[in-house]
């Protein structure tokens, strides 16, 4: 991730994730097979688990390092 995440926390980062890919949560619903009301949770929340982070990270092809 750029030098503009440093110091954010994971949802921030996937966030931004998201925004450049032109995705949104409900992307990661499926994903994730969890409900899109879940991921809005864990956004507000910092509340990713490993697992999550590990296939978000996957499915888009990047460092999960990057996200934490």
């Amino acid at each position: 991730m750029e030098a503009f995440l440093d110091g954010a926390n994971t949802s921030r980062k996937i966030a931004a994730l998201l925004a450049a890919r032109d995705l949104n949560a409900d992307t990661l619903a499926p994903i994730l097979d969890l409900h899109t009301v879940t991921i809005y949770a864990r956004m507000k929340n910092n509340s990713w688990t490993v697992e999550e982070i590990n296939k978000i990270a996957a499915h888009h092809n990047i460092d999960p390092k990057d996200l934490i």
